[in-house]
């Protein structure tokens, strides 16, 4: 009975991402969202990068200054 329900739960999933990308990848307006999505998340990944290197420098200098005070120390 489980093996039966696993088969039929992961056919139902494989239907469902079929649909899913027959949508974005045939329809006009599937289509406009998918380049929206990607536009999207190119623009969350540059604000993640930046963001990143931000916080990396300001942990670089945090951690400079740790370094003088224990060698003044």
């Amino acid at each position: 009975m489980k093996k039966s329900t696993t088969i039929i739960t992961f056919s139902l999933l494989g239907l469902a991402i079929g649909a899913a990308t027959y949508y974005l990848l045939t329809t006009d307006e599937g289509n406009d969202k998918l380049k929206k999505a990607n536009s999207d998340i190119k623009k969350l990944t540059k604000s993640i990068k930046k963001i990143s290197k931000k916080k990396a420098d300001e942990l670089a200098d945090v951690a400079k200054s740790y370094k003088k005070e224990v060698e003044n120390a």
